[in-house]
């Protein structure tokens, strides 16, 4: 095949299309179709149209009014992006019945067919028009020189991207035998060159901008989240409900949820000091006894009875051989106290002479020992010095200790200088637990 020939395509007789195109190094690839307007297969039968019609193709309408034609410039077979005329030949009379085909075309890539005007005219101009308006194919020179004129004021060079000229003339002052004529590229704004010298640059600013409003936009919502936490913390000492004021939620982004945790753990670190300066002074350093109440709520342990212990006539006692007998005597009874409850129950000191027992375990050892309490209150060597105590058998929990307290001081004499004779019952109830 000739160099500037692309390809030269076959319609048999009996409407099957044969193709012959060319590749690089100049091989020849054979394209046919086994039954009319059927799939278009190569040599090695891998189908590269499922569905070719050969009469729909731009060379085969153009020749159907007449014997030979060439056609506009379309898009090459199988070549994305590249342009081929064609000129279709109509076989008739003897060679028709003696070749059996119906037409021949002929593709002619002008790319191909520039370069070899160049290599056989470097130094000629060399142009093929169609009609005279067209250019078809030229050389080098001639590219680098003539723009042709058509009937409609303007001036087409077909394998330009800029596809037309504009013509604008000029008169000449003082002569009016001379015109001045100047052209400019219509059409495309812009040609092949600059699109791709420019595309970068709007690649660029297309990303910067997206960059730039996705920035804005997680920035905006940072701020207000971190406006709502800024919010929410002031009012924080105020809030009711600090563990809801401080609650992640859907959506919160990762520095507030940091910032939200990071306060949670500071406000645990300064509950458990807290917890710890209040049991310095929630303890008798002396007797061990609980001293606080809120300790015993706060814990919420479960405990199985309650009692409670009163000393009565230390009034007295204070009154007669003062202070120091006085707390001798409330010593002695601590120590009375924590030698038979220590193991088994919280200890909780009300007062010099009110102390309140909450059994842990082993409830009936408990009941027997506070019912013998009065075994030892002759002890303390004082006539008048009465111990009085009162229980509960029923299982509670620590934040309900208070009200079993208040109960169990119901059922406790009040203080007299001479108190009557010992007194001692326990309440049971059958638990509802």
């Amino acid at each position: 095949m000739m160099p500037f020939l692309d390809s030269v395509g076959l319609v048999l007789d009996d409407n099957k299309y044969y193709l012959f195109s060319r590749r690089a190094n100049d091989k020849i690839v054979v394209y046919h179709q086994e039954q009319v307007n059927g799939p278009l297969v190569d040599e090695s039968g891998r189908v590269i149209f499922a569905d070719f019609n050969p009469s729909k193709r731009p060379w085969s309408v153009a020749s159907d009014d007449s014997n030979n034609s060439w056609n506009p410039a379309y898009n090459c077979f199988d070549r994305p992006g590249k342009k081929c005329i064609s000129f279709t030949l109509r076989i008739n009379g003897k060679d028709h019945d003696l070749l059996a085909v119906d037409k021949i075309h002929v593709d002619l890539n002008w790319r191909y067919l520039n370069e070899y005007l160049d290599q056989i005219s470097a130094n000629d101009e060399v142009l093929f028009l169609k009609q005279g308006h067209e250019i078809i194919a030229k050389n080098q020179l001639a590219r680098e020189k003539l723009i042709i004129y058509n009937s409609e004021g303007n001036y087409n060079i077909i394998d330009s991207v800029d596809t037309e000229y504009i013509a604008k003339t000029s008169a000449v002052p003082n002569n009016a035998l001379f015109e001045i004529y100047f052209y400019y590229p219509g059409g495309n704004l812009l040609n092949a060159s600059d699109k791709l010298f420019y595309l970068p640059f709007a690649f660029i600013i297309i990303v910067l901008l997206v960059v730039y409003f996705m920035t804005t936009r997680v920035f905006r919502r940072q701020f207000s989240e971190m406006t709502e936490l800024v919010n929410t913390l002031a009012f924080l000492p105020d809030s009711t409900d600090q563990i809801e004021a401080l609650k992640i939620r859907e959506g919160d982004a990762k520095e507030i949820i940091s910032i939200k945790n990071s306060i949670a753990e500071m406000k645990d670190a300064e509950i458990e000091r807290s917890n710890k300066l209040l049991s310095l002074i929630s303890y008798d350093q002396e007797s061990g006894f609980i001293k606080n109440m809120a300790i015993i709520e706060s814990n919420n342990n479960q405990y199985l009875a309650v009692g409670i212990i009163k000393l009565c006539g230390l009034e007295a006692v204070e009154a007669v051989f003062g202070v120091d007998e006085r707390n001798k005597i409330v010593r002695k009874l601590c120590q009375r106290i924590a030698e038979k409850y220590a193991q088994c129950c919280d200890i909780v000191t009300f007062n010099a002479d009110l102390y309140l027992l909450l059994c842990r375990e082993n409830v009936q050892t408990f009941t027997r020992k506070i019912a013998m309490v009065n075994d030892f209150d002759s002890s303390f060597g004082y006539r008048n010095l009465r111990i009085h105590k009162s229980a509960i058998c029923e299982p509670l929990q620590g934040e309900n200790a208070w009200s079993y307290a208040e109960k169990l001081k119901l059922a406790i004499p009040v203080s007299v200088t001479i108190c009557s004779p010992s007194l001692f019952f326990v309440m049971t109830r059958s638990s509802t637990k």
